[in-house]
Order: C-alpha cells, then sequence, then structure tokens
C-alpha cells in the first residue's frame, strides 16, 4: 500500500477497498498514517463481518480496526447491511492503477497462516472494471455510512 499511497496523493485519486474481514492492525495504521499525509481511503466493507468484528473487539475491551479510523478526516468507511443470504466475500483494492485481489483476508490468519492467493495486476481493463464496480458498491443507498 505504500507505493500505492504515494501514486494516490499525486494523482488525487482514492485508494478504493473492498474487504470482508478486516482485522489486521498494522495495516489498519498504515492506513491511517497514509490518510493523515493526504491520501483519500473508501473502504466498502460487509455488514454482516464489520457487526461481528464491533462485537468482538467491544467484547475484548479494545477497538476494531475500523474504529482506528475513526477521526481520520480521509478515511470513508461504508458497509453493506448485514445479511447471511447476499454475503459480500470481496477482498480487492486499487489506486487506479493496480488492482490487488485475492481470496486472503486483512487479518494476521488471511495473511500468514492460511493457504490464500493474491494476486495484483496493473492491466488497465481489469483496474478500470474494478474501479466501476466498487463506485456502484459505494453508491447504494442502502449503504451505512460508518464515516
Amino acid at each position: 500500500p505504500q507505493a500505492a499511497a504515494d501514486r494516490l496523493r499525486s494523482s488525487r485519486a482514492p485508494l478504493n477497498i473492498a474487504m470482508y474481514a478486516f482485522t489486521d492492525r498494522a495495516i489498519g495504521q498504515l492506513l491511517t498514517e497514509q490518510a493523515d499525509a493526504g491520501t483519500v481511503i473508501r473502504v466498502y466493507r460487509d455488514g454482516e463481518q464489520y457487526e461481528a468484528e464491533e462485537r468482538e473487539a467491544k467484547a475484548f475491551g479494545k477497538g476494531s480496526v475500523t474504529s482506528m479510523f475513526r477521526g481520520h478526516q480521509n478515511i470513508q468507511i461504508r458497509v453493506k447491511p448485514a445479511s447471511r443470504s447476499d454475503l459480500m466475500h470481496l477482498k480487492c483494492w486499487s489506486d487506479g492503477r493496480v488492482l490487488r485481489d485475492g481470496s486472503a483476508n486483512w487479518s494476521q490468519a488471511g495473511l500468514k497462516r492460511q493457504d490464500n492467493e493474491i494476486r495484483f495486476t496493473a492491466d488497465p481493463r481489469e483496474v478500470q472494471s474494478f474501479n466501476r464496480n466498487f463506485e456502484e458498491l459505494w453508491n447504494r443507498p442502502t449503504n451505512i455510512r460508518v464515516q
């Protein structure tokens, strides 16, 4: 994400993130630092997973990764309403030039212990396709605006 953030600040494009599970605090910290340095970051989350992470964080008396973003002006968060029948399972980001996708959640287990795939591409058609899809997801009128 560092190289992507550097490109974004100069291009003024947002870093679009669609993430099912997001529990990796180190990545959360990097994103807050990049947002504070001027990168606009848009995070789209699955509602059921988001709610589960918030409940778990509260039960253990700590903030969730998503709660780390509160108060950082350049981070916007929208959540797809929770639904067991309409699960969002995306794990992608794009800075407008590069697309990262694959099966790995942004969690310690997803990135270090599980057998997952991560793929990067700079193919303009794939990047544009993801960003068009992201805009549709982001602009759904039923989304919950966290910040």
